[in-house]
C-alpha cells in the first residue's frame, strides 16, 4: 500500500469539492483538466486513446510525488489524491466496450498500466463517494462546465454502473475501501473515517 489516500467517485459525485474542504488538513493532489478533455467529449473515437494515456501518465506522476513528500513519508502529514488509478481502469474498459478504443489502443493502455503501477502505489485508503446516476447527471448539468456540454446522460449512466460494479468488488477486498453515501453530503461521515487509526 502507498502512503497516500484517495477520493473516488463518478463524474459529478463531488470529489473535488470534498478535496478542497479536506485540503485544510492534508496535502491534496487535484485531478487536472486534460488538454484533450473537450476534444474527447466531442469526438471520443478520435481522442479516447490520447485522453487515457495523458491521464494515466499524470496520475502516476502525481501519486509518486505525493508519496515522496518527506512529511508524508514520515507520517507527519497526510496526502490525498482526487481520483485514483482504479478509476482509469473503469474509463478504459468502458471506452473499449463502446468502440472508442481499438483493441491495439486498449492493449497498449493495459501494458502502460502494468508497467507504471506497482503494489506500493495502491492508495492506503480510498473513500468512494456513492451517488445515484440521477444525482451525478443533475450535478453535471448544474455546474454547466463548457467541457462537459457534450456529455450525454447515457454516458453518465454507463459510467455510474461501472463505478458501482467496481465499488461492490473492492468493498469485499479489505478495510481500506470506504463507501459513503454522498447524495446528501455529510462531512461527519468523512471525519469519522479520517479519525480511524489507519489514516
Amino acid at each position: 500500500m502507498g502512503t497516500y489516500n484517495a477520493i473516488a467517485g463518478t463524474i459529478g459525485a463531488g470529489k473535488t469539492t470534498l478535496c478542497k474542504t479536506l485540503s485544510r488538513y492534508m496535502i491534496v493532489g487535484y485531478e487536472p483538466k486534460s488538454p484533450y478533455l473537450e476534444r474527447f467529449y466531442k469526438n471520443p473515437k478520435k481522442w479516447s486513446f490520447h485522453m487515457q494515456v495523458w491521464m494515466m501518465q499524470y496520475r502516476y506522476r502525481q501519486a509518486r510525488e505525493l508519496m515522496s513528500i518527506p512529511s508524508v513519508m514520515a507520517g507527519d502529514t497526510k496526502a490525498l489524491q482526487d481520483r485514483c488509478w482504479y478509476e482509469d481502469r473503469i474509463f478504459r474498459e468502458m471506452l473499449y466496450s463502446q468502440g472508442n478504443l481499438s483493441k491495439v489502443e486498449y492493449e497498449m493502455c493495459m501494458d502502460m498500466d502494468n508497467e507504471y503501477w506497482e503494489p506500493d502505489m495502491t492508495p492506503k485508503n480510498i473513500i468512494y463517494l456513492r451517488v445515484s446516476a440521477e444525482t451525478s447527471i443533475a450535478r453535471v448539468r448544474e455546474r454547466n462546465r463548457d467541457a462537459e456540454i457534450d456529455v450525454n446522460d447515457g454516458y453518465l449512466r454507463d459510467l455510474h454502473r461501472r463505478y458501482e460494479e467496481l465499488a461492490d468488488f473492492l468493498d469485499n477486498t479489505g478495510d481500506y475501501f470506504h463507501i459513503v453515501d454522498w447524495n446528501q453530503p455529510d462531512m461527519d461521515k468523512i471525519y469519522e473515517i479520517l479519525s480511524e487509526d489507519q489514516w
